[in-house]
């Protein structure tokens, strides 16, 4: 620890206030459990609050590091009192404490591995626990005995006074136990009562928490005004409200709106008073619910109006708390009641009326607008030669259409017993001297707010639809919400423009005679099958109605025809799609179309194979197929599943993608499936399997070994070998070539068509428009199956790259398909898609157990890192604000690069670097530890200079090794693979992007992750090749991370960007999207 402490320092930290309260708490001895935490390098401590609290502290050459977990700390920008109180703890005891601190330092010195360490922090950890456990129960006990002594405290008498100066309520309080004294500091206060400390009132008197206590009446308002007070910054909250700062004053609480009514209902249990400046300080009553004007509506000798608001005068009315004063007394009013209560007080206060003058022609109006608003904040009586004169009946309204060529007319009528208004007319009143009407202004409204917003126009004072449009609309949209509100009238030539409510159209949806196509037959009743097809058309096209020959109009956003247009919106039909009113689409579509149908087949018909095919697709394992008898192989539960999916997308001519996690056997799977489509039909087309040229001959040797009946042959060697090839292998049962060799031989495969096409590590073909994913897409196959167990490695543009190649067509193109829901991805692809994860179906497979080891840079590496970092930062701030992201993300991921490898071994990248590596220290340690422990461990690191660094290191330590990369040859690849589980070695290095597939290691025991990938996917698949299905052991995976670097940031990104293939692929599986700038910024500290 750098920094000495002083209390000077320690007072620099805080506002004086919270100082003291925080030596307070010290030297009430509130500071438990103090210690220093060798584990994470900082000191803990627990704090005695309203609970206790823990504290952590981190200090180092030049900064100071706190955290406290209690609610102050997590709302003010500023260190809090317990945070305070640790400090001073420690600035008292700081000269043993340094001792302890350099105890524990030396001591992690002596620990000769990551694996010892974090056993010892484990155990640290598990006491902390225990220690939080021992505070959280101690403090429970002290509350219970706290309640059951406050039975012989002297109890502290209290007196509120709620002040108001016009614009807002302030809150003071008195206290004492014989006498009252006034509280000069309120906040203070209430902070000590809640927090169990003493106050000092004056020299003879002080408030002692183990001698006094509160009423539970008064104590409830001091738990909600302390409540609020650690709610959130109590000074800005009160400027927010009151427009400037008002707490000058100390005794003085500023209570928010906000609190204002919870407060007001604890209150009225104590003793409170109001101080008002009008009407002074009086003991203060609170009506709720209670209506506090009478108002009275009489008629003037001149045959006007007018409302007697005298019962308004003195009345103070406070907007923000919605409460109003009168007569010194309070009514808190509802929010339906504040509107017209501001609005009256308002008309008393500043235009000075006593009483408001109505004309002869505003009484309707008030007596229907005005006069219920007013009978919501008071009794309001009305004389009786006016109550006399007044009729109220129920609105009838009457919407009369007409025709008039291609114009539709609107009337619209009012009637109120036997009067009737017309509104689009000059008569809009019918008041008489003998009757004044009250209105239903409110229904009135919401006719005359639907008539508006239709596409009316008025012409020689019609009101009229003009054109088709607009006379579509009107019927269509606007008349069915008048329905609810008016009678409708049309004349016979209006009815003509109706289509009869039985036109509805109805889809039927089968299977062909052959299997091949689902046909989509739609029928409207009434309707010529040349108008059906330009209806469907129409519907394409997204038109709002389709207009017959006779005048109707179809309305086709009407929910019977929306629903077709929405089936043909998500199958992303065109219209040259539409032949003859019926609908061919691909057998893939059924499960999308069940999707779009749901439960709900109002008006489609589905045949019997159509519903049996859909059974069939959501549940394979309806069809009974047997495992061939030649297969060499027991199938697990899951494996069998995954054969009878095959075999149910087979049987349908369809395919899709099995991904399965990693070790799960997605080989066993394929073999069985092929091995059982050739004893169907011997006759049948030769199958493909495409793979990495790394794969091809763990293939050959999977299908020697499972299926020795199917012939397989390895297109393989130069090209004049493999021509030959071709032409001597007569027929066999399938071939094995690499996706570099099918791009090299496209020109022999054009002509041939296979039975089944296989492409193994499908991610090979997530870019689209590479010439490898083009040529794959070339083969004719009748069945194409992807195999992957990361079908999404950083966009889910990859899956769609994918599913262009097993199901051509299946998604629209990419760039509607980016416009897509993610929740309609997964509906589609559900049927095509198989994935299930270890931890679900291997409840047999030992556990992996996850650790991150981490160490530090050398003092060389250190001074570059530092060195590079700054250059690095400085270059990305530059190159992101004059080029941007994308111009410059090239260059920046070069930088990022840099420093991994730094991290790393600097040697990497800088000439004659002569210095060493704490994270090649480390690596060298814990595998002479796990050797002596008899482990055997797999090393993965996705630089080849750094494997040849580490395989010099181990040569000169004598540790025997095998080493696979880019560069090994793939039948040396499997004889290493082979010789490794069977006992020969116990170290096996391996190049992260060679090794990451294809690799059965469960002889591996341990797996180290030397650098950490982007893509934590492909770690998994890395983690993969020994955490699988014959692995008896359980499997460490260790994770080698340099403290202090941008290797800790990219382990956090990870971490936080594996929803995608979570969320599309429903899987454990997940994968680190593109970096993004803000990625960027986060990772450099920039």
């Amino acid at each position: 620890m750098g920094i000495q402490l002083t209390e000077e320092m320690i007072k620099g930290l805080f506002s004086s206030t919270i100082y003291q309260r925080g030596h307070r708490y010290y030297a009430n001895g509130r500071v438990r459990d103090f210690h220093f935490d060798p584990e994470g390098g900082d000191w803990q401590a627990s704090v005695d609050g309203t609970e206790p609290y823990r504290v952590s502290i981190r200090i180092d050459d030049q900064s100071l590091y706190s955290h406290c977990d209690c609610p102050a700390a997590r709302s003010f920008p500023t260190p809090c009192k317990h945070v305070a109180a640790v400090l001073i703890k420690l600035m008292e005891d700081q000269q043993s404490l340094r001792k302890q601190a350099g105890h524990q330092s030396s001591g992690r010195k002596v620990a000769s591995t990551a694996a010892r360490t974090a056993e010892r922090g484990r155990l640290h950890r598990e006491e902390v626990l225990t220690n939080r456990l021992i505070d959280r129960f101690s403090w429970l006990q002290k509350k219970e005995s706290d309640r059951e002594r406050s039975g012989h405290k002297r109890m502290m008498q209290t007196e509120w006074t709620l002040k108001n100066d016009g614009s807002w309520f302030v809150l003071e309080m008195k206290s004492g136990v014989d006498r009252l004294y006034v509280v000069k500091d309120i906040r203070d206060f209430i902070l000590s009562v809640i927090d169990q400390t003493s106050f000092t009132f004056t020299k003879k008197f002080s408030f002692d928490p183990l001698e006094h206590g509160f009423l539970p009446e008064d104590q409830a308002v001091i738990d909600l005004l302390g409540k609020q007070m650690n709610y959130r910054n109590y000074r800005n909250l009160q400027y927010a409200y009151t427009g400037r700062r008002t707490v000058n004053d100390d005794r003085q609480f500023t209570i928010p709106p906000a609190l204002f009514p919870e407060l007001l209902t604890k209150l009225q249990s104590c003793s409170v008073f109001l101080d008002d400046r009008y009407w002074g300080r009086k003991q203060a009553v609170v009506h709720e619910h209670e209506l506090p004007f009478a108002l009275r509506l009489d008629e003037r000798s001149d045959g006007h109006y007018e409302v007697d608001l005298s019962d308004l005068e003195g009345c103070q009315y406070l907007d923000e708390y919605g409460c109003l004063i009168k007569d010194g007394e309070l009514y808190p009013l509802s929010d339906a009641q504040s509107a017209f209560a501001s609005h009256l007080v308002s008309i008393v206060r500043y235009d000075g009326l006593s009483a408001l003058p109505i004309g002869k022609d505003q009484i309707e109006p008030f007596l229907s607008q005005v006069a219920p608003g007013l009978k919501k904040i008071s009794q309001l009586s009305i004389a009786d030669q006016v109550s006399d004169r007044i009729a109220s009946y129920p609105l009838h309204a009457k919407v009369l259409l007409d025709r008039a060529g291609e114009q539709l007319t609107v009337q619209l009528e009012y009637h109120y017993g036997d009067a009737m208004v017309k509104p689009f007319e000059n008569n809009r009143s019918i008041n008489s001297d003998k009757q004044i009407f009250i209105r239903d202004v409110d229904k009135e409204q919401r006719i005359m707010d639907l008539i508006e917003s239709a596409p009316l126009t008025m012409n020689n004072r019609k009101v009229c639809a003009d054109g088709e449009e607009a006379i579509c609309t009107f019927l269509f949209e606007t008349l069915p919400k008048l329905e609810d509100l008016a009678e409708i009238l049309m004349t016979n030539a209006v009815k003509a423009f109706v289509l009869p409510a039985q036109n509805t159209p109805f889809a039927s949806i089968d299977v062909d005679s052959g299997g091949n196509w689902l046909e989509v037959n739609f029928q409207i009743e009434g309707i010529a099958e040349d108008h059906i097809e330009r209806i469907l058309q129409s519907l394409v096209e997204k038109k709002r109605y389709y207009r017959l020959p006779s005048g109707a109009f179809i309305p086709l956003e009407d929910e019977a025809f929306a629903s077709v247009g929405q089936m043909l919106d998500e199958l992303n039909i065109s219209k040259n799609e539409l032949q003859n009113h019926q609908l061919k689409l691909p057998m893939y579509r059924g499960g999308q179309l069940e999707s779009i149908l749901g439960e709900q087949h109002a008006g489609i018909g589905i045949s019997k194979v159509f519903r049996r095919f859909l059974n069939r697709l959501k549940n394979p394992d309806l069809i009974d197929f047997d495992v061939p008898e030649s297969l060499h192989a027991q199938l697990r539960d899951y494996q069998f599943y995954g054969y009878q999916w095959m075999k149910t997308l087979g049987h349908y001519g369809l395919g899709g993608i099995l991904a399965d996690e990693m070790g799960l056997g997605k080989t066993i799977q394929t073999i069985a499936f092929l091995l059982s489509e050739k004893e169907k039909d011997s006759t049948t087309q030769p199958a493909l399997i495409v793979s990495p040229a790394s794969l091809i001959y763990n293939w050959k040797n999977e299908l020697a070994k499972f299926a020795p009946d199917l012939h397989a042959v390895v297109a393989s060697g130069t090209v004049q070998e493999r021509e030959d090839l071709y032409q001597q292998e007569a027929k066999p049962d399938l071939w094995i070539t690499s996706y570099q060799t099918l791009r090299q031989d496209i020109g022999t495969y054009e002509n041939q068509e296979f039975s089944t096409l296989i492409l193994d590590e499908a991610q090979t073909i997530k870019n689209f428009n590479t010439k490898t994913a083009k040529s794959v897409r070339e083969i004719k196959a009748r069945n194409r199956f992807a195999l992957s167990g990361t079908p999404i490695e950083n966009s889910i543009d990859e899956l769609w790259s994918i599913f262009q190649t097993i199901l051509p067509g299946f998604f629209p193109k990419l760039s509607d398909f980016k416009k897509m829901d993610q929740e309609k991805i997964v509906r589609m692809i559900r049927p095509f898609l198989l994935r299930r994860i270890k931890k679900d179906v291997l409840s047999e497979l030992p556990d992996k157990i996850e650790t991150v080891h981490t160490s530090e840079l050398t003092k060389e590496q250190k001074e570059l890192y530092l060195a590079y970092l700054q250059k690095i930062q400085k270059e990305t701030k530059d190159s992101l604000e004059n080029e941007g992201f994308q111009k410059s993300r090239m260059k920046i991921l070069a930088g990022l690069t840099r420093l991994r490898q730094i991290c790393c071994h600097p040697a990497l990248f800088v000439d004659d670097y002569q210095g060493a590596s704490g994270k090649l220290q480390q690596l060298l340690e814990l595998i002479s530890d796990a050797l002596e422990s008899g482990r055997r461990i797999l090393i993965f690191s996705q630089f080849t200079s750094m494997l040849a660094i580490i395989r010099q290191a181990f040569t000169e330590q004598g540790v025997s090794f095998f080493y696979l990369d880019g560069q090994t040859r793939a039948k040396d690849r499997v004889e290493m693979v082979d010789q490794f589980n069977q006992g020969e070695k116990n170290v096996f290095l391996i190049s992260l992007k060679a090794g990451n597939t294809g690799l059965n290691l469960t002889g591996a025991d341990t797996v180290i992750l030397y650098d950490l990938w982007w893509n934590p996917a492909v770690e998994d698949q890395a983690v993969g090749r020994a955490h699988r299905i014959g692995q008896r052991n359980v499997v460490q995976v260790v994770r080698l991370i340099t403290q202090g670097t941008i290797e800790e940031k990219i382990h956090d990104l990870q971490q936080n960007k594996r929803d995608l293939i979570e969320s599309v692929v429903q899987s454990g599986d997940q994968s680190l999207s593109r970096l993004t700038e803000k990625d960027i910024k986060e990772i450099l500290n920039i």
